[in-house]
């Protein structure tokens, strides 16, 4: 019985050593679900916070746009009112050209225009005679400008001339007067007994 009782003592030994190994696992096995649930609790909290942020971000973009689009439909509107006062303006304008168009024609048929047009012709036909009369006039200065500017042009060749010759004049008179100078300067010195050739 001995061998009986050591063979289920070994048995039992083996048993334990596979619960002990089982238990080791379980425990393991625990201790990993344990990290698991923190890390997903931790998660759970980030995904939370993101949410929360992405919440009110999203939140105050709505009420930014929303602003926004407030003062984009006010700004059209008034836009809209402005043309609406231009339009009734350009509109006014043009009835008072429409009333202004339908008397036109009484006011055409009031006018004389043969009267007008032979006034016109006597007009125009001063003007003709006094451009005609400015032509001759211009014609006539025209004429006596070339006349002067001829007149002129012979002065100026007489002065040139006048110039040339009283040069000559000049040249001649300093001529004549070096050389009297040097006659009377001779006559002097010969007076005086200076003997010049020897």
């Amino acid at each position: 019985m001995e061998d009986t009782l050591n063979t289920d003592l070994l048995k039992l030994q083996e048993e334990l050593n596979t619960l002990d190994s089982a238990v080791k696992e379980i425990t393991r096995s625990g201790q990993i679900a344990s990290s698991v649930v923190a890390a997903v609790k931790d998660l759970q909290a980030k995904y939370a916070s993101l949410l929360v942020d992405f919440t009110k971000i999203q939140t105050d973009a709505l009420a930014e746009n929303h602003q926004n689009a407030q003062a984009l439909f006010s700004s059209v509107a008034e836009s809209h009112q402005q043309q609406i006062v231009k339009v009734d303006g350009l509109l006014q304008k043009y009835v008072d050209l429409a009333e202004a168009s339908s008397r036109l024609p009484a006011e055409i048929g009031k006018i004389d225009f043969p009267a007008r047009f032979e006034r016109l012709e006597a007009t125009s036909s001063s003007i003709n005679t006094a451009m005609m009369n400015t032509q001759k006039l211009i014609a006539s200065l025209d004429k006596s400008f070339q006349s002067d500017t001829q007149k002129t042009e012979e002065l100026n060749k007489r002065i040139r001339r006048q110039n040339v010759r009283l040069g000559w004049l000049v040249f001649f008179s300093l001529l004549t007067m070096l050389l009297s100078a040097g006659a009377v300067a001779l006559f002097f010195l010969k007076e005086k007994g200076f003997q010049f050739f020897h």
